[in-house]
Formats: structure tokens, C-alpha cells, sequence
């Protein structure tokens, strides 16, 4: 009996990496170009979400944290942004300015550092999609800071509205259909599991 249960998690772990993946394929291999720092030269709102530390002076330990960031790309490898931030321990901080510097490759991979604040330097490495349309990215430094974010293009450089690009339909049917108490839903082109 554990082992079927066994057997029917695997196969669930499996379909949903095989599906993920094929959603996650980067901007090179998706439409044979390169990218650059123009590919996501605009404005940018990003949401963001993880966890951080607690300073010291407030108890320490972690606490979980959400954001939202307009960030603009200038093109040519710098940025600034304005972002608002709450933690569960800490609070908001409303509108702060930073700014940085960001480079990418040519298979549409990019890093962003940038200072949010006097003395933090915040290093983010990042993924371009949809032709830069946007960008999923992750922080990676400093080390004990867990985020993750989104990030789609609001304004392409000159100030115009960038118009949204068509749904990615999901390959094939439904892979979760066959176990017992999950179904699939498509989201960005791709297989998301959840129960029934």
C-alpha cells in the first residue's frame, strides 16, 4: 500500500517538474534571439515575496516580507526604482529610492545589484521571458534573504504603454488529471498542480 502511495507522489513530482520545465524555457531557445541590457530597457512593476532577518534590536529570527517595486531599466545597464516593503516583524517602509547597476547575457539571463537603502546592497539574478516583457528573478545575496519576484514591463522606454502579450496555452492535456485528488491548472503556459 506505502509503496503505491510512493509510486503515485513520484509520478506527481515527476509530471509537474516535466510541465514546469517546459514553461521555464529561456528567452534564447524560445524564439532564437539574444538579449541584452535594451531587451528590458522601461519601467517595471515587480511584486516580491520571501523572508529576511529581523535586526537584532527587534528580537531577530526571520520574518516574512512583501513588496512592490517600480524599477526602471535604462537600457545601457543602470537602474533606479522606488519600492514599498513590508515585514511581518518590521513593517512597511513606504517609498524608498535605490538604485544600481544590472548586465545581461546573451541567453537572456541577467544580475541586478542594486542599494535600497544606505549600506544594503541587494544582488538579484534574474531570468528574461516574452522578449522582455518580463522577468522572474531571485535574490541571491545576501545570503539570508529568501525573494523571489516578478517583474512585467509597464512602460517601454520612451513612456509608452506596453501592451501585454497573448495567454501561453498549455501543452497538451491535463497531466494531473490521472492522480487521485489533483488537477491541473494552466497558468502562463504551464501545469500547475492543486487539489481537488
Amino acid at each position: 500500500m506505502q509503496l503505491r502511495i510512493w509510486i503515485r507522489v513520484m509520478s506527481a513530482v515527476v509530471v509537474f517538474s516535466a510541465a514546469f520545465g517546459a514553461g521555464a524555457v529561456n528567452a534564447t531557445a524560445q524564439g532564437d534571439t539574444e538579449c541584452s541590457a535594451a531587451t528590458i530597457r522601461g519601467t517595471y512593476g515587480i511584486q516580491m515575496h520571501g523572508t529576511r532577518p529581523v535586526p537584532p534590536a527587534l528580537g531577530g529570527g526571520m520574518e516574512s516580507v512583501i513588496g512592490v517595486v517600480v524599477r526602471t531599466y535604462d537600457g545601457m545597464g543602470n537602474v533606479t526604482q522606488i519600492d514599498n516593503v513590508k515585514g511581518s516583524v518590521t513593517g512597511i517602509t513606504p517609498d524608498r529610492p535605490g538604485f544600481g547597476t544590472y548586465q545581461v547575457s546573451a541567453d537572456c539571463t541577467a544580475t541586478a545589484e542594486f542599494q535600497p537603502a544606505p549600506g544594503v546592497i541587494i544582488l538579484e539574478q534574474m531570468v528574461i521571458v516574452e522578449g522582455g516583457a518580463e522577468i522572474r528573478g531571485m535574490t541571491v545575496s545576501p545570503l539570508a534573504v529568501m525573494v523571489t519576484s516578478v517583474h512585467k514591463r509597464i512602460t517601454a522606454s520612451a513612456g509608452t504603454p506596453v501592451a501585454p502579450p497573448p495567454p501561453s496555452p498549455c501543452p497538451g492535456t491535463d497531466p494531473f488529471a490521472a492522480i487521485p485528488g489533483l488537477v491541473g491548472d494552466c497558468v502562463n503556459g504551464g501545469w500547475v498542480p492543486r487539489s481537488r
